[in-house]
């Protein structure tokens, strides 16, 4: 099949595609981008089509292949995003030198905003308590917290 008509009568069923892979994913932004690519693929591969009345068949092969490709790359993120968290909170170099950036970062802030972040963001203070030691009232203390951020 010629790559305008495939096009042409994929754009016909746009609807149903995003359909299908909306309601699979859960995620219509996600879907969009799925959706592009196997645009891009299915023209790729035009000439692979041997019958059109087949066509919808053939595309939503494309389409359940994606799907499955996007959930095993999620969920391989995931899994190397556990394990970067895993290292860098139980390993003492690596949480020392992650301090070492965060106190290099937090030294260029004014001094009560620096000692804020300190003791909220970093060693879990509430902020009323240390709006109290720092003398100033737990709004501005917010207010001066979310700047410092």
């Amino acid at each position: 099949m010629d790559p305008a008509t495939l096009l042409h009568r994929l754009e016909e069923e746009r609807s149903r595609f995003l359909a299908f892979l909306t309601t699979r994913l859960g995620n219509a932004t996600d879907a969009e981008d799925l959706l592009q690519h196997a645009f891009v693929k299915a023209l790729r591969h035009a000439e692979e089509l041997r019958e059109e009345t087949r066509l919808n068949a053939w595309f939503y092969r494309i389409l359940r292949h994606a799907i499955i490709d996007h959930v095993r790359s999620r969920r391989a993120a995931a899994g190397r995003d556990e394990e970067w968290a895993r290292r860098v909170f139980t390993d003492p170099a690596a949480e020392a030198h992650l301090c070492a950036c965060l106190n290099g970062v937090i030294a260029t802030l004014r001094p009560t905003q620096a000692e804020l972040i300190r003791r909220v963001s970093l060693d879990g203070e509430p902020v009323a308590a240390a709006a109290a030691a720092l003398n100033l009232s737990a709004g501005n203390a917010s207010v001066l917290l979310h700047r410092a951020r």
